[in-house]
């Protein structure tokens, strides 16, 4: 039941941001327009001296901002905030269905 509940969360993430994976300037997230100032990573000439970058920068926790700067050897950060929410959305809904079979008791 577990790999069915994240099957039809894949297959529903993978739905919703179907527009948003074939066009690289579009972004189907709210909160991941604070990302785009990590493209910095990739080539240093970008945003020098950009208030509403500096915001940006320091709004979000370091953790999340190594994740980006590691993952930008490979690839452009917007494209890994993209693939993100697709592997995060099957992981929440997995931690979901747990919870309420825990407290429901479904069988």
């Amino acid at each position: 039941m577990e790999l069915l509940v994240i099957l039809l969360a894949l297959a529903i993430g993978i739905y919703s941001q179907s527009s948003a994976l074939v066009n690289k300037y579009m972004i189907n997230d709210d909160a991941m327009q604070h990302i785009y100032w990590m493209r910095q990573f990739q080539n240093n000439g970008l945003f020098i001296n950009d208030l509403l970058t500096e915001n940006a920068r320091y709004f979000l926790p370091w953790g999340f901002v190594f994740l980006y700067y590691a993952s930008s050897y490979l690839i452009d950060p917007v494209i890994v905030s993209k693939f993100l929410a697709l592997i995060l959305f099957p992981i929440s809904a997995l931690y979901i269905y747990k919870a309420l079979r825990y407290f429901v008791w479904v069988e």
